[in-house]
């Protein structure tokens, strides 16, 4: 789960970045976790020209309450700053490094 913080939206290099704080990475190492656990921050890179991550995105906007009163899909993202959600993996641009 992570909460986001912003929503990149990169039409020229067909790109959406979400990026949050990865809510579940305090319960890594322990059941419970410290006072003073810190949640890391993720960012997460999707290649829009592929119809697989466009339909993915548009399913997580619309599962989400605040995210679906929108008509257009970058209104229906940036609503996603704020919400707790849930990302996959199977999606994201993979790092050419």
């Amino acid at each position: 789960m992570i909460d986001v913080t912003g929503v990149v939206i990169n039409e020229e290099a067909n790109e959406v970045v979400i990026t949050g704080v990865d809510l579940d990475s305090i319960w890594i190492f322990k059941d419970e976790p410290s006072e003073d656990a810190e949640c890391t921050e993720v960012s997460y890179k999707f290649n829009i020209s592929l119809a697989g991550a466009r339909k993915y995105l548009y399913l997580v906007t619309k599962n989400n309450k605040k995210a679906s009163g929108f008509k257009y899909m970058n209104q229906r993202l940036e609503a996603l700053i704020g919400q707790t959600i849930h990302l996959s993996s199977n999606f994201l641009v993979k790092d050419e490094a």
